[in-house]
């Protein structure tokens, strides 16, 4: 073999002459008849193929020596092997054959050979690629000319729908675009997402390739399955270049998805004021309303995007607008808990006294959801305490009803603000129930002589408030079913990880610590979040139980411990590993973005390795679906781990972290993964958010980065969220990283 790798065929003669194993293969599968083929000696194929070599013999990924020559291109080992009688359609382990490989790495004088040979043009890999939409994919213009020329299906789909058009738009390969629209490529096909190359192309913001689709007649107002158009992908996804071109172009800035948001609302709910004031000047409807008839003020309140909320009032848009439950932007921030959005509009002038249709004022609304500086605020702004609702209840009612009142300085002072701004403290609802009874219900001290006195205390329970013990939910595991040994794995500020058994099984069991109702909230959403999730890179939920004390989670046990670890015993081997890993974490994290669920805590020691060696994501205790509240904010002084944290965890005043901070967080796990070190080195936590605070990413360049990758860990560590990249681009980039690495290995480089 070593004979056939320094191209020694006189070695190799003598060697099988004397009766050597010509079928020996390496750890990887290689045969010396691979080798030979790989280093372009056709004399020595000759030889071995004449002794008898087994031809179709294929290594760890199922390529055969044909495979390999066409991989590097090398055309007359090619012909040579196929007038042997090499099997021209054998496929390897993704399902490609010789055709689709030296198509994709754009080995034009292979591609011509085999097709003349009469190898298959349309065969399909595993996920339905042809060698024209490889070709395509890859920028190899004129391995796209040669097989379209050669009768190549233009319009061949991969399983999710893309056609060779699609990805080389997706992809901004703008030659391979020009071409196949030229050559007659439906500009209109459809993915399983219902995309166009338009769409595709809009979403990533290649705009060279959009002015030429444009120009070339694409649709656009085409629209995919959740009727998104070009233009709500290039608003929601940041690219003002391309928005500008697609409405100078005539695109419809009012069509809307089928949840009915416009292009404006979408750039809106992105905090992209630069987008929205964009929008607004070219025309854009400010007072479009979506399906449950918000506007995107509302969308702008909902989000807490103060900035564009600031920029629409000044606008001139309709602060007093109600979505289809008659809720207002003023609500629609008091439900959110943004309190410098409440401050903004109510110097705006907006209208406290409104209600919606279950007769409840902002007011109330401060009151149900305890946001005791809204209270306040609007109190102070000269909002009506008195008002009830169509049930009866007054704003002081709904404070006394929470189950969560206390005898504390949070509430104590709200109370009494209220009772001084008219609360009726004796006036019953529909129930019979007034401030006074509720307070005697609910054992209040003194509370009728408070009352009488405009003051009441609401006392803080000894124990933290239990769910009733009713019928137990699907994940709840019971404790006398888990045996935990003695000793923790981890020791965190929030519990103790211990190994354990369950159900025969090997498995991991968390407790955790719960004092407070917010712990509970915060242990159940973790639990309910975790439990949607299936993927191979993330980790199983068997369950959990939030009535023990201390609560536990329990998963899957990963038998080689934490990543950083498992790279540096891989790298004490010999082996370098670190960017196959991080393209399944990259695989791990693409999916819970598919599923709406931001991580909000990827670091190091939140990706662990089966036992299998596949990396898995874990840990979803500050894991929040993007689409809703975010429940970290109010943890921003708080939170630990800073050196993985996007600039948007130290400013979550102004910001909300989205799925583009965890792209930040997995820049960091990179540049830990390939160094084994931790990000921000010598820095603290504090010091860490100071520097994000001021815009400052203290990270310098690692030597073990090439130039691409840096280019790529820059982007995706960019202090400006919009700067990132999507998820998609990253991972495309981890599978680009991981094959080279798995080449070097295999080839000894």
């Amino acid at each position: 073999m070593l004979a056939a790798r320094y191209d020694n065929v006189d070695v190799v003669r003598y060697l099988v002459d004397a009766g050597a194993d010509k079928e020996a293969k390496r750890t990887d599968g290689k045969t010396v008849l691979m080798w030979a083929a790989c280093k372009d000696n056709v004399d020595m194929v000759r030889y071995l193929v004449d002794a008898g070599a087994d031809k179709e013999a294929k290594d760890t990924h199922g390529w055969t020596a044909l495979m390999l020559a066409a991989t590097y291109g090398h055309p007359d080992m090619v012909r040579c092997l196929v007038d042997a009688g090499a099997d021209k359609e054998a496929k390897d382990t993704d399902g490609q054959p010789a055709l689709m490989l030296a198509a994709r790495h754009g080995k034009l004088d292979v591609v011509r050979y085999l097709v003349d040979a009469g190898a298959d043009k349309e065969a399909k890999d595993t996920d339905g690629e042809t060698a024209l939409i490889y070709s395509a994919r890859y920028d190899n213009v004129d391995v796209v000319r040669y097989l379209i020329d050669a009768g190549a299906d233009k319009e061949a789909k991969r399983t999710d729908g893309w056609t060779a058009l699609m990805l080389a738009a997706r992809y901004g390969c703008l030659h391979v675009v020009r071409y196949l629209v030229d050559a007659g490529a439906d500009k209109e096909a459809k993915n399983t997402d219902g995309w166009s190359a338009l769409m595709l192309v809009a979403l990533d913001g290649r705009l060279a390739v959009v002015r030429y689709l444009v120009d070339a007649g694409a649709d656009k107002e085409a629209k995919d399955t959740r009727g998104w158009t070009a233009l709500m992908l290039a608003a929601t996804y940041g690219h003002p270049d391309m928005v500008r071109c697609l409405v100078d172009a005539g695109a419809d800035k009012e069509a809307k998805s089928t949840d009915g948001k416009t292009a404006l609302m979408w750039a809106v709910c992105k905090d992209n004021v630069d987008m929205v004031r964009y929008l607004v000047d070219a025309g854009a409807d400010k007072e479009a309303k979506d399906t449950d008839g918000k506007t995107a003020l509302m969308w702008a309140a909902h989000c807490g995007h103060l900035d564009v909320v600031r920029y629409l009032v000044n606008a001139g848009v309709d602060k007093e607008a109600k979505d289809t439950v008659g809720w207002t932007a003023l609500m629609w921030a008091i439900h959110c808990g943004h309190l410098d959005m409440v401050r903004c509009l109510v110097d705006a002038g907006v209208d406290k006294e409104a209600k919606n249709t279950q007769g409840r004022t902002a007011l109330m609304l401060a009151a149900i959801y305890v946001h005791p500086d809204m209270v306040r605020c609007l109190v102070d702004a000269g909002a009506d305490a008195s008002w009830h609702d169509n049930e009866g209840n007054s704003a002081l009612i709904y404070l006394l009803l929470r189950d969560d009142a206390k005898d504390d300085d949070v509430f104590l002072p709200v109370v009494k603000l209220l009772l001084e701004h008219e609360a009726p403290p004796i006036r019953s609802n529909n129930q019979g129930e007034s401030a006074k009874s509720i307070a005697l219900i609910k054992h209040f001290p003194q509370i009728s002589v408070l009352i009488e006195e405009y003051a009441a205390k609401p006392r803080r329970p000894a124990v933290m408030r239990r769910e009733p013990e009713g019928e137990d939910p699907g994940w709840f595991i019971s404790s006398d079913t888990v045996t935990r040994r003695p000793i923790p794995l981890a020791v965190g500020g929030s519990g103790k990880v211990y190994r354990a058994t369950w159900s025969h099984n090997d498995v991991v069991m968390k407790e955790i610590a719960v004092e407070l109702e917010d712990h509970m909230r915060r242990f159940r959403r973790e639990v309910e979040i975790w439990r949607g999730l299936s993927h191979p890179n993330v980790v199983h939920l068997f369950g959990a139980n939030d009535r023990a004390e201390p609560c536990f989670i329990v998963s899957e046990f990963a038998t080689n411990g934490e990543l950083i670890s498992y790279l540096k015993r891989e790298k004490d081997q010999g082996r370098n590993v670190a960017w196959r890993k991080l393209r399944e974490v990259g695989a791990g994290l693409s999916y819970l973005h598919g599923k709406g669920i931001v991580h909000g805590d990827l670091r190091g020691n939140n990706i662990v390795v089966s036992d299998a060696g596949k990396a898995k994501l874990t840990d979803f205790g500050l894991s929040f679906f993007e689409a809703g509240p975010c429940s970290v904010m109010r943890m921003k002084d708080r939170l630990g781990a800073m050196a993985w944290r996007a600039p948007e965890f130290a400013n979550m005043t102004v910001m909300t972290p989205t799925y583009k901070s965890d792209v930040y967080s997995l820049g960091m796990c990179i540049i830990e993964a390939v160094t084994c070190k931790t990000p921000w080195s010598g820095y603290t936590d504090d010091e860490i958010r100071g520097c994000l605070r001021r815009g400052e990413i203290m990270v310098e360049r690692p030597e073990e980065l090439t130039d691409t990758q840096w280019e790529l860990m820059g982007r995706m560590i960019a202090k400006n969220c919009d700067d990132r990249p999507e998820m998609l681009e990253v991972l495309r980039s981890l599978k680009e990283f991981a094959l080279h690495e798995e080449e070097d290995e295999e080839f000894g480089s």
